[in-house]
């Protein structure tokens, strides 16, 4: 099992194109083998955190790949980090 965790604040500025970004993400990510879950969380404070399960890191990096070649433009992005973290059982 792979997870995905998306820790997020928006910015005032973001509009209707990081949400229609992230709605067409999460479709993606349904239609693709191995997709297992997606849960969504928000605090009071205004933090978000989005989680993805995937079967394995395989069907995780397909989902990367389809997901990063139809993103919108770079703007729609801008100022999100992430971080790749690997757990050992």
């Amino acid at each position: 099992m792979v997870l995905i965790l998306f820790r997020s604040r928006l910015a005032p500025e973001a509009g209707d194109d990081y949400h229609a970004m992230a709605e067409e993400m999460v479709a993606t990510a349904r239609e693709m083998p191995g997709f297992v879950d997606y849960t969504f969380y928000a605090g009071e404070n205004g933090e978000r955190l989005s989680v993805v399960r995937w079967e394995n890191l395989e069907t995780m990096k397909a989902w990367s790949i389809r997901a990063t070649k139809s993103r919108k433009p770079p703007d729609a992005t801008a100022g999100i980090k992430a971080t790749i973290s690997k757990s050992r059982k």
